[in-house]
């Protein structure tokens, strides 16, 4: 099914968020002008040649005014954007062991301080930032 004839029914009435992980993967460019909140991988980010977060978040095109953006960046931490600011949120020093899943929970954290906490995104990508990190220094998903 097409994914715009599927989302602009509800493009008024609910939030939409999307994860744009890899880049030049067909249709998710035409997505993003629907979308409330955007993810973007770091490795989706150099795809479009931004060597940093701010620069690649202040450049992007495409996107409702009102969106809020937010980008991971590895060991650098993560960076967003609102309305009004791009920021950086710099992430603790921990020793790599798993990555495995710390993109997902990153995303899911976010969306949790959001939602349900009502944090802005700063207050959010804070939160989550520190969370991925911390899945990044263990194995698996066992309870920390």
């Amino acid at each position: 099914m097409d994914m715009i004839k599927l989302l602009q029914p509800y493009s008024n009435r609910v939030k939409i968020s999307i994860e744009c992980e890899k880049f030049n993967r067909p249709g998710l460019a035409e997505l993003i002008p629907f979308a409330d909140l955007l993810f973007f991988s770091k490795s989706f980010a150099v795809g479009t040649k931004a060597t940093n977060g701010l620069d690649f978040l202040n450049h992007l095109r495409g996107y409702k005014k009102e969106a809020l953006l937010a980008v991971s960046w590895g060991d650098q931490g993560s960076f967003g954007k609102d309305a009004s600011l791009a920021f950086h949120i710099p992430c603790a020093k921990v020793e790599s062991v798993d990555t495995i899943g710390a993109g997902d929970t990153w995303i899911a954290s976010t969306l949790y301080q959001l939602a349900y906490k009502r944090q802005n995104l700063r207050e959010s990508l804070t939160q989550a930032t520190a969370l991925a990190t911390r899945k990044c220094g263990i194995q698996g998903y066992k309870l920390f």
